[in-house]
């Protein structure tokens, strides 16, 4: 089957430092990607500015779990 798109998950609990940095670099790689490309942040359990940095970058996905795995899976 061909590929259609790009998907790119980024799980994400209380990342406000780094998170600006990863989203600029993943847009940068994504602007020139040969196909469609989804960039979604899957927000938690945040308790500080993550999804303030997130919000208008990328599709946002909440969750409580506080589990790596199941925010990864979530956002698919």
């Amino acid at each position: 089957m061909p590929l259609t798109g790009i998907d790119v998950v980024v799980p994400a609990h209380d990342e406000e430092e780094l998170l600006g940095a990863c989203l600029d670099a993943l847009e940068a790689c994504l602007a020139s990607a040969p196909l469609p490309a989804t960039l979604t942040v899957v927000l938690d359990d945040c308790a500080d500015r993550t999804e303030e940095l997130a919000r208008g970058r990328a599709r946002l996905v909440h969750v409580d779990g506080r589990n790596v795995g199941a925010a990864r899976a979530a956002g698919f």
